[in-house]
């Protein structure tokens, strides 16, 4: 399987990881397994594994997997953009403008963004890689928040899951909880994955 490869250079990523220093704005992405997540099935599996995507791509978009190998990782950064937020009934007029970060990455040609397909009425949803911004981020928990046009509609948090799935590696869903507080908790993982954070390597 052809992996989407690390544009920074080898040596620096190594030197960096081994002194825990952020030198840089750009970071790999490696996985840690989320607080409360069990080991009964040997979870443990899906952890310490970096930020990775195939070379299948469907409609220009590429998977986001997870793998050990450090030179098949992708080079992250997180973009700044300005949007306007309707998170409020009162806002539905008069929206305001908020700065938000998009995770992005490096890419042979152009940037590459992170992003859900948008399955947001499922419990967890395929995240995709490809040209152009990716979704808006925390830039401390990596976690990601949706706002919605409408004060009526849910609201979304997401986390994250890593499972075995269809590239014979392990591959990196969006995992959906929503803030309403009659129905906050997500759906049961599937028995073949484990939640998961995502932790910032910096470079």
């Amino acid at each position: 399987m052809l992996f989407l490869s690390l544009v920074a250079s080898l040596a620096a990523a190594t030197t960096a990881l081994a002194q825990g220093m952020n030198t840089t704005q750009s970071f790999l992405i490696k996985t840690k397994l989320a607080q409360g997540q069990t080991t009964t099935h040997n979870e443990t599996r899906f952890e310490n594994l970096f930020l990775a995507a195939t070379s299948t791509v469907t409609k220009g978009e590429a998977d986001a997997i997870l793998t050990s190998n450090i030179t098949q990782a992708l080079q992250a950064y997180f973009s700044p953009n300005h949007v306007d937020v309707y998170d409020e009934f009162i806002y539905m007029n008069f929206p305001r403008r908020e700065k938000i970060y998009r995770l992005n990455f490096v890419g042979d040609k152009e940037p590459l963004g992170f992003r859900p397909r948008g399955r947001e009425d499922a419990g967890w949803d395929i995240i995709s890689i490809g040209p152009g911004n990716g979704t808006s981020i925390n830039r401390k928990s990596l976690y990601q928040g949706k706002y919605f046009e409408s004060w009526m509609d849910p609201v979304f948090v997401a986390s994250y899951m890593a499972c075995d799935w269809w590239h014979g590696v392990p591959q990196l869903f969006v995992w959906f909880a929503s803030l309403d507080p009659k129905h906050k908790e997500p759906m049961p993982l599937p028995q073949n994955c484990a939640a998961v954070d995502l932790t910032k390597v910096w470079l």
